[in-house]
């Protein structure tokens, strides 16, 4: 029974959110409310989400322009400098995040390679030039590529991230399927 209160409750506040926003439910919608908050409501989901404002979101996503080389066995930086959506805080000459400010972000990268054999693939996330966190590793064949989340990461203003792969042969990435996004999460 409670459950049904809550489920009408929440139906009732998508319903109020799509009226005022002139949207349909079940497109998904992001827009904001009187507080300057992102709302959102996915598509096929009823629950509606709260975050920081969006202009303290550091919203980014890049991906690989041109297939890039890697040594084999060796974690190389991706040169991911091609905007999908750009950020002030993205330095695409260096090929990495800048946060402009402490607090928890998000990262999600993926890689690909149109390599056939079976091999080894390290995605790794790195803060200030060290190694923060494996993304993915493990053997993989044919068109390697993945969606991998690094969690929580607490930076602090100025940090610097990048994203990191080493195969275990030498080949190329393969510029359609690797990428780099973040966000400010708190």
């Amino acid at each position: 029974m409670a459950l049904s209160v809550f489920y009408r409750a929440i139906k009732s506040r998508i319903t109020d959110l799509a009226q005022r926003s002139k949207l349909v439910i079940g497109q998904g919608i992001m827009q904001t409310d009187a507080d300057n908050r992102a709302l959102v409501i996915p598509t096929g989901l009823t629950t509606v989400m709260t975050f920081l404002p969006i202009e303290d979101q550091c919203i980014f996503a890049y991906q690989l322009e041109n297939p890039q080389a890697i040594p084999s066995a060796t974690e190389t930086r991706l040169q991911i400098a091609q905007a999908l959506i750009p950020s002030a805080h993205y330095d695409a000459a260096a090929y990495e995040f800048i946060a402009p400010a402490p607090g928890v972000y998000e990262f999600f990268g993926g890689v690909g390679s149109q390599d056939t054999t079976s091999q080894s693939k390290i995605l790794s996330l790195y803060v200030n030039a060290a190694l923060f966190r494996r993304l993915s590793f493990g053997t993989y064949a044919s068109i390697t590529r993945g969606a991998y989340s690094s969690g929580p990461v607490p930076l602090s203003a100025g940090d610097a991230v990048a994203l990191y792969v080493s195969f275990g042969a030498a080949h190329d990435a393969d510029a359609v399927h690797t990428w780099f996004s973040g966000r400010r999460i708190a």
